[in-house]
């Protein structure tokens, strides 16, 4: 006899409207027996409700679903976090400062803004503006789309990592280019080497 032959599984209820209100409000705290009653079944047994559902296949699918779309929908995508750091990169102070010198606090949710800080002076308001780092932006940026091009350099003996990259710059149309070098720790004297007397 063949044992390697296992039966398809049966396929799964559909869920009714009050199993389904169960898994949302489950999700919501995790407390079966409330999620029971807020899903409108009986307030007496609801515990014993919960831990029946709990163990049904279906329920368990529909959990799962319901917590990968949240996760999906609370957590940023690649693109997003990109469309973000670029955002902060292309934020110039000249876009907050009209001609007259006066400061145009309009649009102020560009991700580039940090800080906006507002003080009365005997001379009037003094508004100031912080931008986030442009280089902390790009350097990012540049890890998440793979732009470092690591390059090993033998020096004297020593390895040094060079790693460089470049950012092209629309408004100079010069790139702009980082290069940040790493060197080894030096390794202690007789590292590795036990002393020995005789």
């Amino acid at each position: 006899m063949d044992d390697s032959h296992t039966p398809p599984s049966p396929p799964a209820e559909p869920l009714t409207e009050k199993q389904r209100a169960f898994c949302r409000e489950y999700l919501s705290d995790g407390n079966g027996r409330q999620a029971a009653i807020r899903a409108g079944y009986a307030v007496r047994g609801s515990a014993v409700e919960a831990a029946r559902l709990l163990i049904k296949a279906n329920v368990q699918a529909e959990l799962a679903r319901l917590r990968k779309q949240a996760e999906s929908q609370a957590i940023a995508s690649h693109d997003e976090v990109c469309r973000t750091l670029t955002c902060i990169i292309r934020t110039r102070l000249s876009q907050y400062v009209r001609e007259d010198g006066s400061i145009d606090l309009g649009d102020l949710s560009s991700p580039g803004v940090q800080e906006v800080t507002r003080e009365d002076t005997p001379t009037g308001t003094r508004t100031k503006i912080k931008l986030r780092c442009i280089k902390a932006a790009a350097d990012l940026l540049s890890d998440l789309r793979g732009y470092r091009v690591p390059a090993k350099v033998q020096l004297g003996g020593r390895v040094q990592k060079v790693i460089r990259f470049v950012v092209p710059n629309k408004r100079t149309a010069t790139p702009a280019v980082w290069e940040k070098t790493a060197e080894p720790a030096p390794a202690a004297p007789n590292a590795g080497a036990e002393a020995r007397r005789d």
